[in-house]
């Protein structure tokens, strides 16, 4: 007897990641939420991953590099409150899913990305998206030829965001996102870190910790001889 086999329904999988994983935790914004159920991420992983693209878990697109869960993505964008009127960096853009989302609530995307496979992959993945630009540099130099943007979001791991992308935020409220790895970080063993939320107010720099997580650190950001995590 031979079994059909059944099409997975992605469409299902991305509704209940919203209702039941992005929604409870603290993803209140209903445009944030609207984009993740619009956006078909399964277009954006390797089809090995296509199977896992809509769990909470952070997914590994090469030993450097992983494409964050959708979760901690969407707490990201949440806490930057991201809107309509914003500019924003993604910084480590890689297949550019998080730009497809962000082009779905803000009016300009920039992405950033350092992997010539990467770039590629992103620039075809978003053709029909007019807002979306995408720059190919370091990473850790962020792009101050479109600067200044009232958001910034980097999206993996780093130990301290550096001066010079934090100059390439509004002065009048600028929010720059990241994972803050731990000091201890290593490849053996791997500690949690912290999301952290920074805002600029003039020459003005605060941040806020906003819910422990992990991402693998982004290898244009060194780590820091001695550096102290609070």
């Amino acid at each position: 007897m031979q079994i059909e086999k059944l099409d997975y329904d992605h469409s299902l999988a991305r509704q209940n990641m919203v209702l039941r994983q992005i929604r409870p935790n603290k993803v209140t914004d209903k445009r944030i939420l609207k984009a993740f159920i619009e956006t078909p991420r399964e277009q954006f992983v390797p089809v090995a991953l296509r199977g896992l693209c809509y769990s909470d878990k952070n997914l590994s697109l090469t030993p450097e590099r992983t494409l964050l869960s959708p979760l901690i993505l969407a707490q990201m964008m949440q806490i930057a409150q991201v809107s309509l009127k914003d500019k924003i960096l993604v910084v480590g853009c890689s297949t550019g899913y998080s730009l497809a989302v962000l082009s779905k609530i803000c009016a300009q995307v920039v992405g950033l990305e350092n992997k010539p496979a990467f770039l590629n992959l992103a620039q075809q993945n978003l053709k029909e998206i007019t807002s979306v630009e995408i720059v190919h540099s370091n990473l850790s130099q962020g792009c101050a030829s479109l600067a200044p943007y009232d958001v910034i979001i980097i999206e993996g791991g780093i130990f301290m965001p550096p001066p010079v992308i934090l100059d390439q935020l509004s002065t009048k409220g600028g929010r720059l996102v990241a994972i803050l790895l731990n000091e201890h970080y290593n490849e053996t063993l791997r500690q949690m870190g912290k999301g952290a939320v920074w805002v600029k107010n003039g020459d003005i720099v605060t941040r806020k910790i906003f819910l422990n997580t992990y991402a693998e650190p982004l290898s244009d950001f060194h780590q820091p001889q001695s550096f102290k995590f609070n």
